[in-house]
């Protein structure tokens, strides 16, 4: 087979046009130009061909196109070219596959045909033949890879096998076998059967719920009349007094149960400013009849008992700003007072209830505000203001 022959079977074979004159007689062969198939085939690397393969076995209900299931199966059987605008159709038609797919194996075959295309576009995938005698031992490999999976290797690759041998002759169809004998008569009716013995009797049934109660008798008869008073019986003798019961336990005492007094003097008391969440410093002892309010800190005080206290405190400060009663360090939300504007001093006076013996309560610049609280030194004049803070038990 010449050179002329094998370019004229690959174009063949690759669906490259062929004038009408190179079909008829091989004598008007023209010489192939190789620069024409440089630009038909390309090559296929190992990890676009293993990404085709595998996309098939992931995908196997997808509505594949013809061009995609031959491609597939040159594939699988070794083959690693072919005409540029049918692998550019084949990578174009499994990227649409996948476009809308999440599955992680997808995404690393999306990433190997998305960079094959990127280079099918730049022209780097394109098959060069460097010249006539080299082309000619590529041509005939490539020929046998491309065509063996679809005729053999037998018409168009350009290593020859003998001749195909012609097919033999249909063999006769054999006679059709005999059918079975006809269908036998159907028998009479056979005589009806002697009456079987009476059954034994069943089990008696359950009784009977009992019915509803009948009527009651006639009506009720008219009251009789009233019978006369009695005589009145003799007075009985006193009977013998009774021992005393104990004394009750003594009741709780009316009014104030318990009290104390507690401030500060600005100077040189709060000298730093009270932070957002920090309480104010009443350090100072006041009036007091020694009972369950006590002092933990100098800005906590204990509140021993369950029950209700009236909470009254004043306290000035340079800035607006709120202040309100906290338990165990968490305020109590409807307790805060504040001011906008101004200088005057934020006064607050609230009854509160205990739940838990030994509730430590505090007076607190609520978390959330934006400002430290400034207690004003030598509020109004030239001598030191108080700060005060009076807890009273009521019950």
């Amino acid at each position: 087979m010449n050179l002329k022959t094998t370019h004229l079977l690959l174009l063949l074979s690759l669906g490259v046009g062929v004038p009408k004159t190179l079909a008829k007689e091989s004598e008007s062969i023209k010489e192939p130009n190789l620069n024409e198939a440089n630009h038909k085939l390309v090559h296929l690397d190992q990890k676009v061909v293993g990404s085709i393969i595998e996309l098939k076995k992931m995908l196997p209900d997808y509505n594949w196109s013809a061009t995609f299931k031959n491609m597939c199966h040159d594939a699988e059987n070794g083959g690693n070219v072919g005409l540029h605008e049918q692998v550019t159709h084949v990578i174009d038609e499994c990227l649409l596959s996948i476009e809308n797919q999440d599955n992680e194996s997808l995404i690393s075959i999306k990433n190997n045909l998305q960079i094959y295309k990127e280079i099918l576009q730049s022209g780097d995938a394109f098959v060069q033949f460097a010249d006539i005698a080299s082309g000619q031992a590529q041509i005939k490999s490539l020929l046998k890879k491309l065509c063996v999976t679809r005729c053999g290797g037998l018409s168009c690759c350009p290593i020859k096998r003998g001749p195909k041998g012609a097919t033999g002759a249909t063999g006769a169809t054999g006679a059709t076998g005999p059918s079975g004998g006809p269908t036998g008569v159907t028998g009479a009716t056979g005589a009806t059967g002697v009456t079987g013995a009476t059954g034994i009797t069943g089990v008696t049934g359950i009784t009977g719920a009992t019915g509803a109660t009948g009527p009651s008798g006639g009506p009720t008869g008219v009251t009789g009349a009233t019978g006369a008073t009695g005589v009145t019986g003799a007075t009985g003798i006193t009977g013998v007094t009774g021992i005393t019961g104990s004394t009750g336990a003594t009741g709780t005492s009316g009014g104030v149960m318990a009290f104390a007094d507690f401030f500060a003097t600005m100077p040189p008391d709060n000298a730093a400013t009270v932070a957002v969440g920090a309480a104010v410093q009443f350090p100072r002892d006041g009036a007091t009849n020694f009972s369950s309010v006590t002092r933990t800190g100098p800005t906590t005080f204990n509140l021993a008992n369950v029950g209700a206290y009236l909470v009254i405190w004043q306290v000035s400060v340079n800035e607006p700003g709120q202040l309100g009663i906290a338990f165990n360090g968490t305020l109590v939300a409807d307790t805060v007072v504040g001011r906008a504007t101004g200088t005057t001093q934020i006064v607050g006076s609230q009854i509160i209830t205990t739940s838990a013996p030994n509730t430590v309560l505090s007076i607190m610049n609520p978390p959330g505000n934006s400002t430290a609280l400034t207690i004003t030194p030598l509020a109004g004049g030239a001598s030191a203001v108080a700060a005060s803070l009076s807890i009273i038990q009521l019950a």
